[in-house]
Order: C-alpha cells, then sequence, then structure tokens
C-alpha cells in the first residue's frame, strides 16, 4: 500500500454499553482510534419509505490492516458517521477495503473517553 493514498483522517468510534444509577444500560460510542485512510465514493441512493425520504451514500475507505477493527463499529469523516457494511482484508498488501454507509440523522455521537487500540 503506498502512503500516498492514505490522504484522509477517520477517526473509528465503538459502541460501549453501561449502566447508570438506577440500573437502566445505554449506550455511548467512545474513540476506538484515529486513522489516515484513502476514500473512494461509490455512489448513493434515494428513497421514499412509510412517507419519508432517505438518502444513502455508500463509500469505502482503504487503510491498514487492523486485526481488531469489526462491522459493530462506526466510522467518523467529516462530521458525518458512517456504518460499517463488510471489511474486506486486501492480502498483496496488507490494506483493509472498509464498505461503508451513511447513517442520516446521526448527531455527533463521539464522547470524550479515549481507549487504545491494542496495537
Amino acid at each position: 500500500m503506498r502512503a500516498g493514498t492514505l490522504r484522509y483522517s477517520i477517526t473509528i468510534i465503538q459502541s460501549i454499553s453501561t449502566r447508570d444509577d438506577f440500573g437502566a444500560m445505554f449506550e455511548s460510542w467512545n474513540t476506538y482510534s484515529t486513522i489516515r485512510a484513502g476514500i473512494i465514493y461509490k455512489g448513493g441512493n434515494k428513497t421514499i419509505q412509510d412517507h419519508e425520504r432517505f438518502n444513502t451514500s455508500n463509500v469505502d475507505f482503504t487503510c491498514r490492516y487492523d486485526k481488531l477493527l469489526n462491522e459493530q463499529m462506526r466510522i467518523v469523516f467529516e462530521n458525518k458517521v458512517y456504518k460499517i457494511s463488510s471489511i474486506n482484508r486486501n492480502p498483496f498488501d496488507n490494506s483493509l477495503i472498509i464498505s461503508s454507509v451513511l447513517i442520516s440523522g446521526e448527531c455527533n455521537p463521539i464522547t470524550t473517553t479515549t481507549t487504545t487500540n491494542g496495537n
């Protein structure tokens, strides 16, 4: 993988379930890591379902291999949150191709807690 293709900085976030003082479970999103990635826009789609308009945008992120990255995590790029659809490993250059879909209507889910990725 050529380092010059990793032009953009993206943030990987993961869900953490915690219990509050009253015993209720709630979900918060914490930063897993901030990495460099290449971006390829794959197009989008406009649909109307139940009298509500949905715009989807498909994006592929290419980054260096990380064995702890999984489909339950999300990607934040330019203040937009993307749901990871699939993670494909490229064995030739030890990279990952992460296919994702833009989540519309999601406000900034990042909290200030930072965890390390263990690499």
